[in-house]
Formats: C-alpha cells, structure tokens, sequence
C-alpha cells in the first residue's frame, strides 16, 4: 500500500494564540537584514573603490607662494589665513639687512665713480685747451724750420739743429696731449657705463624691495599657514600662500580601477549635506602619493592618480576633503560595452521577429503599452523596443533592419534648420523632393534634445520616408560653446540621449542611423575663451599659449570620446565635422596629448569617429583635392579605418572662391555637381577609405539660382531663409588661418 501523505501532528506546546512563532520570524528576518547590509557595506568599502567611482578629493586653487629673495625679518604681518585680498595690497612689511647693506655698498660705489668722473672730465678739458697750444707751437716751430732751410747758406748748423729740437718738442707735446684726451675720454665711458649699471641696480634693488612692502600678486585668499612677525626668512621660505583663481576638486583615483575615468565626464561632489555638479576637465597622466587625510591605518602610503574637476557652484570652502561619485553606480564603459552586445544582437536578430510577426495571425499579439522605468542606460529600452516596436506601432517596416553604409558614391548634406523644415507639410516635400533629385544618400538634421522630443511624429514620417529610397538620417548637434571653457558639453550628450530614446521607440525604419558632432577648437566662434591662439603654428607658440592650446584640444578629444561611447552604446554611427588644417596649420600638424603620446591631433580623430567629414570648403577642385589627400593616405594605413568625406560650401556671404553661393561662373547646382563629381574621380581610385562628397548646407543649396543638375526642374521656394547657425568658421590662405564664422 502506497503511502500518500503523512499525518501533520501538532505539538502539545504550540496554541492557536501563541506570538512566538511570528516573532522568531520577525527576529531572523531582522537578523538576516542586518547581515546582508552589513555585507554590502564592507563590500563597498573595500572593493567599492574598485568597481565604481567613489573617490576622494581636496578643494583647492591655483597656488602662488609668496617669498622674500633675501633674508628678512618679519616686521609685520597685515594678512591673516582665509582673508581675501586684492592685488596690489600691502600683505606684509619686512627688514632686510641684506638689502639695507646692498643698497649702501652700491650708492659708496656710485659717489667714488661719480668722484672720478669729476677728477677725468677736469683732465679731459685740460688736455684739450693744452692740445690745442701745442698745436699753435708746432705751427709756428714748422714755419721757422722752414724758414731756415730755405735760407741754409745763411744760417749756421747750430741754429738750424735748435730749430729742429724746437720742432721736435712741439710734436712731442701735441702727441702727448692727444693721448692725455683720448684716454680721458675713453676713461670717462667705461666711468659712465659703470654709474649707469650702478644707478639702474640701485633702482632695481630698491624697485623689488619697495621699502619692505610686500603686494599680493593677485586676487585671492591667503592660505592657511603664515609666517609670524618677527620671524626670520632666508630666501625661499614660504611668508604666505596665496590661491587665486576659480576652486576646483582635486580628485584621487584608484590606479588599478576597473572603470575609466575621461574629460568631460560629469560627476557628483559631496561634503557632509553640500553637493554639487562637477565636470572633469583634466586627467593627469601621473600618480602620486596621498594627502595625509587619505592615508588607511596598517596599510603602506597609498598613491592614486590626479584628476582635476571643475565645480558648477564653488560653495566649499578651500582645503575641504570631499567625495566624487560619478552619475551611475555601473560604469559608463561596462553600460556600453553591455549595450554594444545587447543592442548588436536585438539586431541581427530583429530580422528573425519580423519575419515571424508576419507569419503569426493577425491580431494574434496586441500590445498596449510598454513601460521601462528606473533604467540608467538604455539596454533594456533597446531590447524591448527592437523587438516589440514594430507590433506597438502596428506596422512592419519596409525598409530592411541592417543598415548598409556604403564604402563609396555616399553624398551627405547638413542641414540646420530642421526645425523650419518640419513646421510646414510643404517645406518638408520640398526638402524630400529635393534631396532625392540632386542624389544625397545621407542628411544630417540638427536637433536639440528637446526639439528630438517635440517633433517625434513628424520625425518618424521623415524619416521613414527618406529610408524608403535609401536615404539615411543623422542627427547633428555641437558648436564652439559645448566645449568646457563655455557652456560645457551637458546639451550635446543630451542631444545624444535624445536620439538614442527616440530610436528606442520606433520601427527600425523610422529610425536615425547616426550622430554628427560639429565642433572645432579655433578662436572667434562667439563662445568660449581664446585659447587655441590663431593663426601661430605650433613650434612659435609660447609655453602658456602651448599649454592653452593642449588644453583646448584634449577637452575637444575628450568630448568627442563620451559622444563616441553614448552613440555606439545606443547602436549610432559616429560622425564628426572637422576643420582641414589639422594636418598643416602653417605647415606643421596640430598636436595633441591624448592616451599618454603626443601626436597629429588628426590620428585621434580618426580613432573616435565612423565618418571623418572634412570642411574642406573651396571652389577649385585641386584644392578640395589636396585638402583631403593627406588624411586619405593615413587613413588608408589605419587597420580599422574610418570613411573619409570631403566638403564643399554653398552659402552666399562666405567669401568668392571659398562658396559657390559667391563665386562667379559657379554658383549653379549643376557646377557644384560637375565639381563633385570630378574630385570624386580624383580621389576615389587607390584610396578605399574615400566614401564621397559632402554639401554644406540645405539653405545654401535651396537657395542657389538653378534649382538642381536638371534644368527642367521646378524653381523652389526661397521665400524664407534662415540665417546659417553660429559655430563653424570658413577658412582662407590655404585654409589654415579662420575667416569667417558661421
């Protein structure tokens, strides 16, 4: 007989009322709470570090130490710790007896000098009246020799030999008198030279000393330690410090850290209750030993690489310890190393849902909503729209989910008015029909992420519309302010997001396929200070202005590194618009520090981008030519190359041989073809890393005289334009110096 059940017995000791029961339960569960977050807080503190940025910093500034150049005495002290002080106030009075004795020595040696001159210039004058007696008694001994050796029969040999003598003691006496001048005179120079250097040392001595006044070299706030009136200085020694300058963070970093910390990267800065936002604008390429503050008990003296972070608002005060955390608790490169995989295979096997939507019955699945929340980054976002999309939107694509780049014959045009362009059904068939006609395969629409969101319908109708003829759509953002010196790159990384949220929720053919950056470093753009310095090849740079300059490119390189690893972690290919003269600017490259070597700025660029888009405005196909060949013969070498555009300008107002908007005999949409076309077949053999020509921009393109290569086609509409967008510059003189901006 087979047993199917046991018989539950209850205890004898267990009642229906009894409590215990329900507070043994409530005990463990409190018991093991406390475990697991004990648990975790250890593991935070110990392998926390490692994983995620959680980092410790000190507020500080630029420092400027103050110190005497010879040994002082503190005679008083007018500046205490933590005062702010202007430049030019008086800090501190000091006594230098070093100084004292100095300024002396050189003013006895200045009164002996003054005492010879006096004495040279009385022997100088005195040499110069006897020159001249003794000029007039050799005249006159001259004229009675002669006299007496014109009458030699008539005179004996004793006076002719006494006149001889006469003669003789004449040129003797001017001879000496000469030297007596000439050498006073020499005498008297080097004395002058020497009371000048006397006189000016005096006055340099006197200028540095300023009676012992010591000034604050500039605004700021007086440092912590002071040295203490009546106190001795020898030179060198610190009288105070003084930070000046905007504070930032210094941050230090674990060195064997599984996340990367880069420029740009935005991040969270804590003191007890006060936060703020802060950008990484530096990484040093250096580790050094820790504050003492940051130094663990039993442990040796730990090191930690130097990052510098710019503070959004400076509410702390100087010296502060503080925290940085970055924005996610998962690294920004496992997000995107995840969502590479993640997102790759949502589309190599979207293909496979498509084709089994279709065979499911219709009505069969009906989804109403889909809602993802709490989500940092967009992997599950792009999982379940790659794959539910297509049914929400109640359609299936026509246009196949593998987009195909093509290697050669790709034609781009930018286009910055978008916004206009959407606003009116007729505009919008005029810009399609357009495209279509003058044989653009690529557009790049600029947006902001709040126009992404704001026009998502009509977005998805245009797009899907130009993909139906092979048309493929980017979205564009960037300008000279995103930089870090500016505005800072906030907006841009959201335009990013945008596109990325955007192509989350839609069929795969109403989706964009990339992301261009428009952004360049040079000065005069409107935004940003001047640190590039225009128009000064690298090798005449000063040091400030070099640093300046590397300072302005790494924060350039660092941008577009986070635009790289947002767009590639949404499935976006990378495009950037880039000055020409990177590789010659007055005839050396521009270089740049990046990843610990220093280089041609053009071989990093290369590296974060998928499309390298060359501006290389001109209306001589010779010169469009020789503007991409370099970078053509580097990227050829290159085993995972990008592709490689040139560019051509059609605004008016740019300036004659730089667009054909201005340029006589070429300002027809059938020159600009021809152009192409031959620069195309100028460069598209031998080079596989040539993808095509590229036109800047809609505007200038709608508002050339002939409409298209085809004269039969309609005249468009020109009634409304709108002005280019601030932020490029056009370039003249062998496109290395900026011109014009736009």
């Amino acid at each position: 007989m087979a047993v199917h059940q046991l018989k539950t017995r209850t205890l004898a000791d267990k009642f229906a009322n009894d409590v215990r029961a329900s507070r043994r339960k409530v005990g463990r569960l409190v018991y093991m709470g406390l475990v697991v977050v004990t648990a975790v807080w250890l593991a935070d503190i110990f392998a926390g570090p490692y994983l995620w940025l959680d980092a410790g910093g000190l507020v500080s500034a630029d420092r400027a130490v103050i110190s005497p150049p010879n040994d002082s005495q503190v005679l008083a002290m007018y500046a205490s710790p933590g005062q702010t002080v202007r430049k030019g106030q008086v800090v501190a009075l000091l006594e230098s007896p070093g100084v004292t004795q100095a300024v002396a020595n050189l003013k006895t040696r200045y009164a002996d000098a003054a005492v010879k001159a006096a004495d040279l210039i009385i022997r100088l004058n005195v040499a110069v009246s006897m020159e001249k007696v003794a000029m007039e008694r050799l005249k006159l001994a001259e004229v009675n020799y002669a006299k007496l050796t014109s009458n030699r029969g008539y005179v004996s040999d004793l006076t002719v030999q006494a006149s001889m003598q006469q003669r003789y003691d004449a040129q003797l006496e001017v001879a000496k008198q000469k030297a007596e001048r000439e050498g006073a005179a020499d005498q008297l120079h080097t004395l002058d030279a020497t009371l000048e250097d006397a006189q000016q040392s005096i006055a340099h001595i006197q200028s540095r000393y300023n009676d012992g006044k010591v000034l604050a070299e500039d605004d700021g706030i007086v440092g912590a330690q002071t040295a203490q009136r009546g106190g001795f200085l020898r030179p060198g020694d610190p009288l105070m410090e003084l930070f000046t300058g905007r504070p930032y963070v210094l941050m230090y970093l674990e060195t064997n850290a599984l996340y990367v910390v880069r420029v740009g990267d935005h991040v969270h800065v804590r003191a007890g209750f006060r936060e703020t936002e802060g950008t990484v604008t530096e990484v040093r390429p250096i580790a050094v030993q820790l504050p003492p503050e940051f130094q663990k008990t039993f442990r040796p003296r730990g090191r930690g690489q130097v990052a510098k972070i710019e503070l959004k608002n400076a509410d702390f005060p100087l010296s502060t310890k503080v925290e940085i955390t970055g924005d996610s608790y998962v690294p920004e490169d496992w997000v995107a190393a995840a969502n590479r995989y993640v997102y790759g295979g949502v589309r190599s096997g979207e293909a496979w849902m498509h084709a089994f939507l279709e065979w499911l019955p219709k009505g069969w699945i009906k989804v109403n909503s889909i809602a993802v929340a709490g989500l940092a980054n967009p992997v599950a976002g792009q999982l379940v729209a790659g794959v539910l999309a297509p049914v929400t939107a109640g359609t299936l694509s026509t246009v196949p989910t593998t987009v195909v780049f093509p290697a050669k014959g790709t034609r781009g045009m930018w286009v910055w008015t978008t916004e206009d362009i959407l606003s009116d059904t007729r505009k919008t068939n005029i810009f399609i029909d357009e495209v279509r006609r003058s044989g653009v395969t690529e557009v790049y629409l600029y947006l902001t992420a709040a126009q992404v969101q704001k026009a998502q319908t009509k977005l998805r109708s245009l797009i899907s519309t130009l993909r139906e003829t092979n048309i493929l759509v980017f979205g564009m953002e960037g300008w000279r302010g995103d930089f870090s010196d500016a505005s800072g790159p906030a907006g841009l990384y959201e335009a990013v997001d945008a596109i990325a949220r955007y192509d989350a929720n839609v069929s795969s053919g109403e989706r964009f396929v990339g992301f261009m950056s428009d952004l360049e470093p040079q000065d005069g753009q409107g935004a940003g200070v001047n640190l590039f310095h225009n128009g000064i090849k690298e090798s005449a740079l000063t040091s400030m202005q070099l640093a300046d300059r590397d300072r302005v490119l790494t924060d350039w390189l660092g941008i577009l590194q986070n635009v790289h690893d947002r767009a590639h972690a949404a499935g976006l290919r990378v495009a950037a618009s880039l000055p020409s003269w990177t590789d010659n600017y007055y005839g050396e490259p521009v270089a740049a520090n990046w990843r610990n070597r220093r280089e041609d700025v053009t071989h990093f660029l290369m590296e974060l981008v998928d499309d390298y888009c060359i501006m290389s405005y001109n209306t001589n196909p010779s010169n469009i030519t020789n503007r991409i060949l370099s970078k053509l013969k580097y990227a050829n070498t290159l085993p995972r190359p990008p592709r490689v555009f040139g560019a051509v300008e059609t605004h008016s107002g740019v300036g004659s041989g730089i667009s054909y908007g201005d340029t006589a005999g070429k300002n027809t949409k059938a020159k600009v073809i021809s152009d192409l076309d031959t620069v195309v077949g100028i460069l598209d053999g031998g080079n596989p890393t040539f993808a095509g020509m590229n036109i800047h921009d809609w505007d200038g393109w709608r508002d050339l005289p002939t409409v298209s290569a085809d004269s039969n086609a309609p005249y468009l509409d020109t009634t409304r334009r709108r002005a280019p967008r601030t932020g490029s510059c056009f370039y003249t003189m062998a496109d290395k110096v900026p011109n014009v901006c736009r």
